[in-house]
């Protein structure tokens, strides 16, 4: 098949057409290019831990209390684990796609997807652009959600591997043994664990939602609370890096150039810090909420697209032990989606029936 001359004449995408005319269109941009230094091992590494160590650490002991301290800790280690891998899968698509077009800037998640499902069997094809703006909406509402979380946390007392990966002035260094990922995440899964563990040994049946909220009312105690809030706040600006990433490129076809392209930039960042403050003030039930939107959105990023993408990827070469295990992972997460979600909507229930007898 030749080449199109433009996208708009593209009724079926073809294994021929070029990403590096299509992220042209994505990002608005003429051509591959990187407008700054890569970050070095000590900065991603701290970045992916501050990135996945949020607010979630402290309702862990919850979470120890109903699964159990035994069978609790070792479901957070058999989880986060496979959520490791995942990503390793996440990013191998995304090195595959780079070298298979020679594309020396790194697609982003959605634009992984996209390529992916382009360069697949011809049944994945026309679903290409479906993929990336479904994957690009679930990234959106995420990140907006989690960050609604980080804002409530703060009044009362936030899909990141491959934008760290693609700022990485080494981006070999990430996926070694002893790379970025392997100890960022391992660190991760180890104090998550910990404060899980030990918060359920300490308070038990006792433990509250958050575990701050079982600190004593003693100096020493709320200091640490203090530097919590001081944590997460800071935390908010990375963890809305994803979303602003993926809506502004689109506010800048649609409204730009800007003549202060960086006061444009601030203003767009300050209108998503409103709208999450707003939803996080005026959405009802929004642990609730959020938890429906992390079983929805979050699970389907973690557990369910990295194996979609590896079989689309490697369809002409996959081996059969591989297929099996893929669709054991995707399998799984689809069990984690329902049974979260009839969680979260049966909590969101109740409290609407108790609200209307109360």
């Amino acid at each position: 098949m030749r080449r199109s001359s433009s996208l708009s004449s593209i009724r079926v995408p073809s294994r021929n057409i070029s990403p590096t005319r299509l992220f042209a269109v994505v990002k608005g941009r003429e051509g591959p290019h990187r407008d700054k230094p890569g970050t070095p091992y000590c900065s991603t590494l701290m970045n992916l831990v501050k990135g996945t160590i949020g607010s979630g650490i402290f309702a862990m002991g919850g979470a120890m209390k109903n699964a159990g301290l035994v069978l609790g800790s070792v479901l957070l280690v058999a989880i986060g684990f496979l959520c490791v891998y995942c990503q390793h899968q996440l990013v191998s698509a995304a090195q595959q796609v780079a070298f298979n077009h020679d594309y020396n800037v790194r697609p982003d998640y959605a634009e992984t997807v996209m390529v992916c499902f382009m360069d697949g069997p011809e049944l994945t094809r026309n679903l290409c652009f479906t993929m990336k703006k479904l994957v690009n909406a679930i990234l959106v509402i995420c990140q907006m959600g989690f960050c609604c979380v980080y804002l409530v946390f703060v009044g009362d007392s936030i899909k990141r591997v491959l934008p760290l990966f693609n700022e990485m002035k080494n981006p070999e260094h990430l996926t070694t043994w002893f790379g970025v990922l392997n100890i960022g995440m391992s660190y991760s899964i180890i104090i998550t664990t910990f404060i899980g563990a030990s918060s359920y040994m300490r308070w038990g049946e006792d433990i509250k939602p958050s575990v701050t909220l079982n600190l004593p009312d003693e100096p020493l105690a709320q200091s640490v609370v203090i530097l919590v809030m001081l944590s997460v706040s800071l935390s908010y600006v990375l963890q809305m890096y994803v979303a602003y990433m993926i809506m502004f490129p689109w506010v800048y076809r649609k409204f730009g150039p800007f003549r202060y392209h960086y006061w444009a930039e601030v203003s767009f960042k300050f209108f998503l810090s409103v709208i999450t403050y707003i939803l996080a003030e005026t959405i009802p039930y929004l642990g609730e909420f959020i938890t429906l939107v992390g079983a929805l959105g979050g699970t389907s990023l973690a557990l369910v697209f990295p194996p979609v993408l590896e079989l689309v990827s490697f369809y002409d070469t996959i081996r059969f032990p591989s297929i099996v295990k893929n669709i054991l992972i995707i399998a799984l997460g689809l069990v984690f989606i329902v049974t979260a979600t009839y969680v979260a909507v049966s909590d969101i229930i109740t409290k609407l029936i108790e609200d209307a007898s109360a």
